[in-house]
């Protein structure tokens, strides 16, 4: 199974183009971007303090409003 040229290069020009775009959406502010690390999988606030998980999840990771059925 090959990919053709065309495909191979449309896909660079997709992937150069998306690269741009984000580093200039981080780099203007835009959406209050620079609040935020770039890569996280933690949670904020708008104004980029630390979001406490715990507030709203148990020990299980589970929602505290969740119920067993």
């Amino acid at each position: 199974m090959t990919i053709s040229l065309e495909a191979q290069f449309s896909n660079l020009l997709g992937h150069i183009f998306c690269t741009v775009v984000f580093v200039a959406v981080y780099y203007n502010n835009i959406w209050k971007a620079q609040n935020f690390p770039f890569v996280s999988q933690l949670l904020f606030y708008e104004k980029g303090t630390q979001y406490e998980q715990i507030l709203i999840l148990n020990s299980n990771y589970e929602s505290r409003s969740h119920t067993p059925c």
